[in-house]
């Protein structure tokens, strides 16, 4: 439909397809996929990982709403963003236990506190052995109800875990400039492998094996800078 309808436009439109197209870029204004996509073309701008909705000013926000809740976990509090099983990945009760005996010792070591969300995709068997490892460490999971704190767990992380799953948790996390630490799951891709090497060569993420270790790097903000481009592009258009 985009496409025909820039056909039909003669010009008097301005077509900004987000993602891979899997057509030729040439038919759109401008193509912005993830540079793990390897789509390459004149009018091609490629992205470090996902744009998403994440902001410094949404990070601000959701700290000032959600500091008290966390506020009597031990320091450094990490954010833990737990995926499922997808087309590339696949979370089970095993690789849900090997987290948590993960994040047990990042507790045991450092004095960490826990802040914990599941996705759509996190089985229920994943969650429950994970629930298991982590019993009795100091954790605040989220069940699900009420208002979602995944900003909240964001703003308020010294450091965050997330499951090798999802590019956009991934490029979300990135955004904070906080230090990234990627699970494993099984399976994989090779798309997921270069993206999650781009990161490490980046100097954002390492691997997770429940150390705690910190670092520093630019706040990822590829949504901010597509959108400078986009507002160029049509200036010029």
């Amino acid at each position: 439909p985009a496409i025909a309808r820039r056909r039909a436009a003669r010009g008097a439109t301005f077509v900004v397809q987000l993602q891979d197209p899997r057509v030729a870029p040439h038919h759109f204004d401008l193509v912005v996929p993830p540079e793990h996509d390897s789509v390459t073309g004149s009018n091609v701008i490629s992205t470090v990982g996902a744009l998403h909705r994440i902001t410094e000013s949404s990070l601000a926000a959701a700290h000032d709403t959600w500091r008290r809740r966390f506020a009597p976990l031990p320091t450094p509090r990490i954010a833990v963003l737990i995926g499922g099983s997808s087309k590339h990945h696949r979370m089970t009760p095993a690789v849900a236990a090997r987290l948590g005996n993960d994040l047990r010792t990042l507790c045991q070591t450092a004095g960490a506190g826990l802040m914990i969300t599941a996705s759509r995709r996190t089985d229920a068997a994943s969650l429950a052995a994970l629930k298991t490892a982590i019993e009795g460490l100091p954790a605040d999971l989220w069940d699900g109800r009420g208002d979602n704190p995944y900003q909240g767990m964001l703003a308020c992380a010294d450091g965050i875990v997330v499951t090798a799953d999802s590019v956009t948790m991934a490029s979300e996390a990135a955004s904070t400039g906080k230090p990234l630490f990627v699970a494993p799951l099984d399976g994989g891709s090779n798309k997921f492998t270069r993206f999650h090497e781009d990161l490490a060569a980046r100097g954002i993420s390492r691997p997770f094996a429940g150390r705690w270790e910190t670092w520093t790097y630019p706040p990822l903000r590829e949504t901010d800078r597509i959108a400078a481009v986009v507002r160029e592009r049509l200036g010029a258009a």
